[in-house]
């Protein structure tokens, strides 16, 4: 529930939350543990929500957590208009803005991981959007390594491990976010084939357009591949690559091949010397300072009626 907390009798409001009530009774302990686990890993990371308050034990119809209260939208609404969003948010490259996407949410499951802690459902209602940031919430099934969850998840996007009851590990999460991006990035989830959900054959990219996307998609092919992700650093160096010789894919593009130097060699124009003996002052002479005495100004003399008056008074003078 979106709560707010209100001063009484004043009635000044001190903040909004999210407040988590759990109903289910057979499941209220496994909950009530995961939220209590989580607590201390939101406080190191702006991309998990913060868990402000737990209960120490389930009541039904009471708070069992207090939450920060994301000012956004969740990750859902955006499959298939992350272009579109990247537009509204000033974001040049839409694959960058899914990229940094993927590093922020990478950066809340250290947090968990380092703490021996698996998310247990990532999916696209439990990332919020909020501008060019993403945040990870809902911790219902936050489970220690090497133990089973005490729910599959979503089915869309958790791992054939966690879907089977295996014990959870960090790989787990990372394949979760992987076909969640698949599907925010294709607007269609990775393992439905004829809307029948089948993890045996893959991915289904039949009919998808890789090239708006190329280094995020590369990232989605590599975390559903047979070879998936094992940890955070693996994404990250992974990433890191992939901008790497993204540039240099550009500079290779935008900087083809010098060509080579012009090589000059010293050459004599005689017109262009008699032009600039004719400057006076200049470095190479200064003859048209007596007047019109150097071949040059013979050959472009061009005569005017002024001209032909001078001579005749110099004529009547003489």
């Amino acid at each position: 529930f979106k709560v707010v907390h209100v001063e009484e009798p004043g009635g000044e409001e001190f903040g909004t939350f999210v407040a988590k009530v759990i109903e289910d009774e057979s499941a209220a302990g496994q909950c009530l543990r995961a939220y209590q686990r989580a607590r201390t890993c939101t406080v190191t990371t702006p991309h998990l929500a913060k868990l402000f308050e737990t209960a120490s034990e389930w009541k039904p119809d009471e708070i069992s957590a207090l939450l920060e209260w994301i000012d956004g939208m969740p990750l859902a609404d955006i499959a298939g208009y992350v272009t579109v969003h990247a537009e509204t948010q000033s974001v040049a490259e839409p694959d960058d803005l899914a990229l940094l996407w993927i590093e922020q949410l990478c950066q809340a499951f250290a947090s968990l991981h380092r703490a021996q802690l698996v998310h247990g459902d990532v999916s696209p209602k439990n990332i919020i959007v909020r501008g060019t940031e993403v945040v990870l919430t809902d911790y219902d099934m936050v489970t220690p390594f090497g133990k089973t969850s005490c729910s599959r998840g979503t089915l869309d996007y958790c791992s054939p491990n966690t879907q089977a009851g295996g014990p959870l590990q960090p790989a787990d999460d990372l394949f979760s976010l992987s076909a969640t991006f698949f599907h925010v990035l294709f607007e269609r989830p990775a393992f439905r084939y004829s809307g029948v959900l089948s993890k045996d054959h893959g991915p289904n990219w039949d009919g998808v357009n890789r090239t708006q996307f190329p280094l995020a998609t590369r990232f989605v092919e590599r975390g559903l591949s047979d070879h998936p992700f094992e940890s955070t650093t693996e994404v990250f160096a992974f990433i890191r690559d992939l901008r790497r010789n993204s540039t240099l894919d550009s500079a290779r593009l935008v900087d083809p091949e010098p060509e080579p130097p012009v090589i000059w060699t010293p050459q004599q124009e005689p017109w262009l010397s008699e032009l600039l003996r004719s400057y006076p002052g200049g470095t190479h002479g200064n003859r048209e300072t007596r007047g019109l005495d150097s071949d040059y100004s013979t050959r472009t003399y061009v005569p005017t009626a002024l001209a032909w008056i001078i001579h005749e008074i110099r004529g009547q003078n003489a």
